[in-house]
């Protein structure tokens, strides 16, 4: 069989690990990149020792499907390119921060028939256990949920945020707050409302105009209320998940260094158990392996999120979602109100 070629649109995020990963896999070769930044995707092509293109039609030429790290700004063109040259579409998160962009990359997508896989490896083997524990009533009836989502890179400088409002067109929200929403969509679907509150702490939020610190409330039409909390200032990594119940509470816990993978605690009745590894659902396939699987194997879009090995992403349909519910969140803290969706 021969290879599937590879292109790469961006040098934005992990764009040398995914050069990597598709050439460890004997079905695909990395073949040609482009990027806004020239200098760094001449970098890049040498040291993942591909072709370095001046333009995203010269990729799209040489390749059958592409990975998408660019800024945010870029991605409405570039996907609706690559969906319209026939070309398969790997993206890293979001897809967009409004409604109507996410529609048109969408309708693209869904019109071209190519396959799509937004890259968030978030929901890993706890949070699928997690899931599984709601759908059987073990903790009873749900009525709350927190998701926090932290890091520390707006005070160290050891991997800062981008703090270019043109181009990423939102802070917090738009980058890992969207893990947070990832996991709650995964839980419990659209919500039917939004609220949010946004911070700007440091002094490089406040001269951007980028929120580094961030809180959403989403409520459900079942009266379930989920909490999320999303920060570059933390003076640790937070990464976890609780869902409360009547009949008890459970929460997530990530294991570092290891792909996809949780620890599960489940408290009931004033006992705790901790769930890990073999005790848990399968831990979803890498993201972009799964993506070349979708190739190979002619998996349709709407697979992800309902095959557990799907869930280091997200489909079409989830990624338009998700970009109704950064519309509002901005929305919501611009206005100080509730917005419906």
């Amino acid at each position: 069989m021969e290879k599937i070629k590879v292109g790469f649109l961006g040098t934005r995020g992990h764009t040398l690990k995914f050069i990597d990963l598709v050439n460890s896999f004997p079905e695909s070769t990395a073949a040609a990149i482009w990027s806004d930044d020239p200098a760094k995707a001449e970098q890049t092509a040498e040291e993942g020792k591909i072709l370095c293109m001046q333009t995203p039609e010269e990729v799209l030429d040489r390749t059958d499907a592409v990975v998408i790290t660019a800024p945010n700004v870029y991605k409405k063109e570039l996907v609706i390119k690559a969906a319209n040259a026939g070309k398969h579409i790997f993206l890293e998160k979001p897809l967009a921060i409004n409604k109507a962009d996410a529609k048109e990359m969408a309708d693209a997508v869904r019109q071209s028939g190519v396959k799509f896989y937004m890259s968030d490896p978030f929901v890993r083997n706890g949070t699928i256990g997690l899931r599984n524990l709601i759908r059987n009533g073990a903790l009873g009836d749900i009525y709350g949920v927190e998701v926090r989502i932290a890091v520390d890179r707006a005070v160290t400088s050891g991997h800062p945020p981008v703090w270019n409002k043109e181009t990423a067109l939102g802070g917090i929200m738009s980058d890992i707050g969207g893990h947070g929403i990832h996991v709650i969509h995964y839980l419990f679907g659209m919500p039917v409302s939004v609220t949010a509150a946004l911070q700007y702490i440091t002094e490089n939020a406040k001269a951007s105009g980028m929120e580094d610190q961030g809180q959403v409330i989403m409520q459900y039409a079942d009266g379930n209320s989920a909490v999320l909390s999303a920060s570059w200032c933390s003076g640790g990594e937070s990464d976890h998940a609780i869902v409360y119940g009547t009949k008890g509470w459970a929460r997530t816990e990530r294991i570092k260094d290891i792909p996809e993978a949780e620890k599960l605690f489940v408290y009931t009745k004033d006992k705790v158990k901790e769930l890990s590894g073999d005790e848990l659902p399968a831990r979803p396939l890498r993201h972009i392996r799964y993506f070349i699987e979708m190739i190979i194997n002619d998996l349709p879009n709407d697979i992800i999120g309902k095959d557990d090995l799907s869930n280091a992403g997200v489909s079409i349909d989830s990624a338009e979602e998700y970009a109704a519910i950064l519309e509002a969140v901005y929305e919501s803290d611009r206005t100080g109100k509730k917005i419906i969706l």
